[in-house]
């Protein structure tokens, strides 16, 4: 499949895609660096600071795939973090409502206008996404088993986790690894539930080329993570294997996060799929070196070949003009 004939990004949903990144941004400062001081410059109160830290850590891992996202240049990428934006938009307002009371003053007000515009936005500019011409091609080069099966198992312990702490935060706060309240419990669901989907997406569509952006967005959950951990650690019970099994996701994270961000990176594929005058052609790395196989932001591109007379150490490189008709 020729790369004029996928269905490119539409400028709204680009331009969703950027203010997403802004929101979560915003949302996680507030919260990873301001852990302390929830009451004076976050929407609700939150009384454990690691609650709001690992509230915090998420937003920001989001804020990293969204920007990943936002610079594809065709939907079959762009789209690989859109089911966990709507999860947890989603979520996060339905929490909001059960709980409105805790929302109160500016920043309540405004986090309430937001996540009730953000679900119902995000699936109508999904929906006419959707009628963009073009078609989504199906996966090129598979995962790694071993990663794929990583992925699958973070997938069903997030997902289930994330849904005892959003559907019985009372109850199942128990199991976490500090003290949670029922609004900050709903909260925390949320994001497993989120990753959750991000984890669960990738390892079902199997295609190296959606790992990019997932991946980084696991390193920045997991250093977060441990930071927060070795900033609040009188909120956690080292006693208690809850707080192990914590520390063992965190590091599970990092390790799949690296794993899949080395593997792109050998390959080539972090450069953006946005052209820029010509289409960008590379073959980067020992992989391709007899090959004559151009990858374009992080894909390859079938029908294009490689002048052998390019740079040396098995890397070439040359400039696909985009040609009309």
């Amino acid at each position: 499949m020729s790369s004029s004939s996928r269905r490119p990004v539409s400028r709204g949903m680009r331009a969703f895609l950027y203010v997403a990144i802004a929101l979560t941004f915003a949302a996680g400062t507030q919260l990873v660096v301001l852990a302390e001081h929830t009451d004076l410059y976050f929407a609700w109160a939150i009384d454990a600071p690691m609650s709001a830290a690992f509230i915090g850590a998420s937003f920001w891992a989001a804020s990293v795939v969204l920007l990943w996202a936002a610079r594809q240049r065709h939907w079959v990428r762009a789209r690989v973090p859109v089911p966990s934006v709507f999860v947890v938009a989603t979520l996060l307002l339905i929490a909001t409502l059960q709980h409105i009371e805790q929302f109160d003053g500016l920043l309540g007000a405004l986090w309430t206008e937001v996540y009730a515009v953000v679900p119902p936005l995000a699936v109508a500019l999904a929906a006419m996404q959707l009628f963009v011409p073009g078609t989504d091609p199906a996966p090129r080069a598979r995962l790694p088993r071993g990663l794929r099966i990583a992925l699958a198992v973070h997938a069903a312990v997030l997902l289930v986790l994330g849904a005892l702490l959003y559907l019985w935060p009372g109850d199942a706060g128990s199991i976490w690894a500090w003290a949670l309240t029922p609004l900050t419990a709903k909260a925390i669901g949320t994001w497993l539930l989120g990753i959750g989907t991000l984890a669960a997406y990738v390892a079902w569509r199997d295609d190296r080329a959606d790992v990019p952006g997932a991946s980084l967005a696991y390193i920045v959950l997991a250093l977060l993570l441990a930071l927060a951990a070795a900033r609040f650690p009188d909120d956690l019970d080292f006693a208690a294997a809850q707080t192990w099994v914590f520390l063992a996701f965190v590091a599970t994270a990092f390790a799949i996060g690296g794993h899949g961000a080395l593997m792109s990176l050998r390959e080539g594929r972090f450069s953006s799929g946005l052209p820029h005058g010509g289409v960008p052609v590379a073959v980067v790395g020992p992989a391709y070196r007899d090959s004559s196989v151009a990858v374009q932001g992080g894909e390859r591109l079938e029908g294009v070949r490689i002048d052998p007379g390019g740079a040396p150490g098995g890397q070439t490189t040359g400039t696909k003009n985009a040609k009309e008709g």
